[in-house]
């Protein structure tokens, strides 16, 4: 994550589940619990960036 971060920065990382292939190694609580963990370091703009708004600006929603 941190690598991904700093390769691409923040406004180009989107979340990406994988549910339900995500199933087959834990739960997707699990996931999104780990992702959180990981960037407990990021700014609330940043986790905002990379939970939803970064998705919607390239999707155009």
């Amino acid at each position: 994550m941190h690598h991904v971060l700093g390769a691409f920065g923040e406004d180009r990382v989107i979340y990406g589940g994988d549910w339900p292939v995500v199933l087959m190694g834990a739960s997707y609580q699990k996931w999104v619990d780990t992702l959180d963990a990981l960037t407990t370091h990021l700014s609330p703009t940043a986790k905002r960036k990379l939970w939803a708004e970064n998705a919607k600006r390239f999707y155009r929603i």
